[in-house]
């Protein structure tokens, strides 16, 4: 099992974007966790994944993973072209 914490100090005024975590052949996300804001989940569907709007609540938030060793193939929908100004 693989432990991450990391910790940040509140910004007046600007909410925090962390990933949840993505899964690859090397690890697996089994639990990603907030103290101190309240969350609210962002997502992509097309490229599989996700991300926590943080609200400060606090001076300080605390984000926690916990990975275990193997995990799913990365999505393939990673690596699909997108019609967009950057892909024109």
């Amino acid at each position: 099992m693989i432990e991450l914490q990391m910790r940040c100090r509140r910004v007046d005024g600007a909410d925090l974007i962390a990933a949840t975590g993505l899964s690859t052949p090397h690890a697996g996300v089994i639990k990603s966790s907030v103290v101190g804001g309240t969350v609210h989940l962002v997502a992509d569907p097309l490229a599989g994944q996700q991300a926590m709007v943080i609200r400060p609540e606090a001076e300080e938030i605390c984000l926690s993973y916990v990975f275990l060793p193997g995990g799913a193939a990365y999505p393939e929908a990673m690596f699909q072209p997108r019609d967009s100004r950057y892909t024109r």
